[in-house]
């Protein structure tokens, strides 16, 4: 995973499809993100805002920590230390 927008999508492509997690994102955001922008912010070729990056971390990070196997309690603290 080469940043955050890739690994985004490699971990909700592990439960679902892209398309679904970012439906996901536009409900839980109030915003209308569409396949190409998230692409575009994988390639750096645009930024995503703040909320749309605290939304991806707290998809990846938690994943991430697990897979390290650091505990839920101790994932929930990380986390909350890394939002925007």
């Amino acid at each position: 995973m080469s940043n955050l927008i890739t690994a985004y999508i490699e971990v909700v492509n592990q439960a679902s499809t892209l398309a679904v997690a970012l439906r996901e994102m536009n409900n839980a955001l109030g915003t209308r993100h569409t396949h190409s922008r998230i692409r575009e912010w994988e390639r750096g070729d645009r930024l995503p805002t703040a909320m749309a990056i605290n939304y991806m971390l707290s998809i990846v990070l938690p994943v991430l920590l697990a897979d390290e196997g650091i505990s839920k309690k101790r994932r929930l603290s990380i986390l909350g230390k890394c939002l925007l």
